[in-house]
């Protein structure tokens, strides 16, 4: 009968869905052998000097025991007993004999390995001698609740860190919601006064009437309000990336026209540098966004313009992959370097070198984190070579449909 109970036993710990259905199976399991006891399990506290009741189950409704304080745990018995023995012990404890508790069938418990613990089968008249073959059923129905409560205790513990850190992300994710309509709403706002600034700069800077060192004033305005739009364009765009990524309309594209229009602007406006391009032959036009390639292709030649000496060459290339699979664009300067430590940080958001000649150069650190987005987000690779005080190199790749 035992070996069918035992059995049942497995079953039900194996189904088990928490630690009391464990506890219950486990009474039920004790009641085959014992009535009128009380199931429990007593865990040492203060160094072993008494022992708290932390499970207390019974079949009639006596008021819980539970946090109850064992204080006259048998000194002898305490010295001789181990954990993976059954021991009988008579309980002297004042309390506990008021509740006619006054025998215990000790099981040694491991829960923690700086506690002892025990199931403790309480009962109130001496029990009977336990024959061999019910020592052996209560040794295994230790062992595997043991095994069980661990189990069980681990898992309980791994759902609680779950449920900590999906909390945390919900938070997160808040507070991300949060920045993101702050960035939003703060930008807008400075877009409409900002758009004044511009338009009556530009209006001063063409009027023949002004002297040269008003002039001279207007070109700065204009120049620092150009530089808090383009500021404020590059929020927006990351803020944008965060939330719905990029919205790429895509198209056949010349990749070569785009890279000959961004570099004709961009040497009319810089007369100062020598902007040249080399586009390869038979070069195959692709299906991407042609407006986010421009993109990313005029903030290289800007970036290559900003960290170069004036005077300087930069030179952007197009040129087909060996197996034919991808075009590769190649931004070429002779400019400050970047050094070797610092070339995968380049690509982080916000991230600006500490060298001297970039932290004098304005930027948002913002750009290079776009461009790569971008590339990514047109199924492309972004990469930088590089050498302090000798130039960078910067080359995107972008798939041949």
């Amino acid at each position: 009968m035992l070996n069918e109970v035992y059995i049942a036993f497995l079953e039900e710990v194996n189904l088990a869905k928490d630690i009391n259905s464990l506890y219950q199976s486990l009474f039920k399991a004790v009641s085959s052998v014992f009535r009128d006891f009380r199931l429990q399990i007593w865990e040492s506290i203060d160094d072993e000097t008494g022992y708290s009741i932390i499970v207390d189950l019974t079949e009639n409704k006596e008021s819980s025991m539970l946090k109850f304080r064992v204080k006259q745990f048998p000194e002898s018995f305490k010295r001789t007993i181990k954990k993976d023995f059954i021991q009988e012990a008579q309980i002297n404890d004042e309390l506990l004999n008021k509740l006619n508790i006054f025998y215990g069938i000790f099981l040694g418990l491991s829960l923690q390995e700086s506690t002892n613990a025990f199931i403790v089968i309480a009962l109130e008249k001496k029990p009977k001698e336990l024959s061999q073959n019910e020592i052996d059923f209560f040794e295994k129905l230790r062992i595997h609740f043991e095994k069980a409560l661990k189990k069980e205790t681990l898992l309980g513990k791994k759902n609680d860190d779950s449920k900590r850190l999906l909390m945390q992300n919900e938070n997160l994710r808040e507070q991300d919601r949060l920045r993101t309509n702050f960035i939003n709403n703060i930008s807008h706002e400075f877009r409409t006064p900002l758009s004044s600034i511009l338009g009556f700069s530009k209006m001063l800077v063409t009027k023949n009437s002004l002297n040269d060192s008003t002039k001279e004033i207007a070109q700065q305005i204009q120049h620092a309000a150009g530089r808090l739009s383009s500021l404020i364009t590059d929020f927006l765009q990351i803020n944008r990336i965060t939330t719905e990524g990029w919205l790429a309309h895509f198209e056949p594209c010349d990749i070569g026209e785009i890279i000959k229009s961004s570099v004709e602007e961009f040497s009319s406006l810089n007369k100062a540098y020598k902007i040249s391009y080399k586009v390869s032959d038979n070069y195959p036009i692709l299906k991407t966004d042609p407006k986010l390639v421009r993109q990313v292709t005029d903030n290289l030649i800007s970036n290559a313009i900003k960290y170069s000496p004036s005077g300087s060459i930069i030179k952007i290339t197009l040129e087909v992959s060996d197996n034919k699979k991808e075009i590769l664009v190649t931004v070429t300067d002779e400019g400050i370097g970047i050094t070797r430590d610092e070339i995968p940080k380049i690509f982080n958001r916000l991230y600006r070198s500490s060298s001297p000649e970039v932290q004098k150069t304005p930027g948002s650190g913002l750009g290079l984190t776009i461009c790569r987005e971008i590339i990514i987000g047109l199924g492309g690779k972004i990469h930088a070579e590089s050498e302090s005080g000798k130039g960078s190199k910067f080359t995107f790749t972008l798939p041949v449909n």
